[in-house]
C-alpha cells in the first residue's frame, strides 16, 4: 500500500490591478472590484490580443481606512486568501469567490487623475445585496 503524504494547504493571493468601481462600505466591510488586463500577440496572426479579469475583494477591520480612499481607477496591491460563498438557496451553480484582504496598499496617488480605467458593465458585476441580485451567505 502506498504511503499517504499530507500536502500543506496554501490559500494565498497576491495581486495588483486597478479598482473598477468606488468602494462600497457596509456593516464594517469594504467591497470593491480589482481588474487587471493581460495582453499578448497571437502567434499565428501576430495581432495584439487582450483579456480582462475582475476579482471581488473584501476588506475589514484595520484595512477600512485604506479601502475608503480607493476610487475608480486607483492602482492597488491586494494580499489575502480566497473564500467562496454560496447563494442562500444553496445552489453551487452561482457560487462566488472573493479575495478576503489581509493587506491592502494603494499604489497610485490618491488625488491624482487616473489614466487607466477598466470599463465594467452592470451585467458583468453584481454586488451581493444589489436590488436585482440574490442574497448571499458568507
Amino acid at each position: 500500500m502506498p504511503k499517504k503524504y499530507r500536502i500543506p494547504v496554501i490559500n494565498d493571493v497576491r495581486l495588483t490591478g486597478y479598482a473598477c468601481a468606488d468602494v462600497r462600505i457596509t456593516e464594517g466591510t469594504a467591497r470593491f472590484l480589482v481588474g487587471h488586463r493581460k495582453t499578448w500577440r497571437d502567434q499565428e496572426t501576430n495581432e495584439p490580443r487582450e483579456r480582462s479579469s475582475y476579482l471581488r475583494v473584501r476588506a475589514s477591520g484595520r484595512l477600512l481606512k485604506t479601502a475608503a480612499l480607493i476610487k475608480t481607477g486607483t492602482a492597488v496591491y491586494v494580499e489575502g486568501e480566497l473564500e467562496s460563498c454560496l447563494p442562500v438557496d444553496g445552489s453551487r451553480k452561482n457560487a462566488v469567490t472573493n479575495v478576503v484582504c489581509t493587506d491592502l496598499q494603494i499604489l497610485s496617488a490618491v488625488d491624482a487623475p487616473q489614466t487607466l480605467k477598466i470599463p465594467i458593465t452592470d451585467d458583468e458585476y453584481k454586488e451581493p445585496g444589489d436590488d436585482d441580485a440574490r442574497e448571499w451567505e458568507y
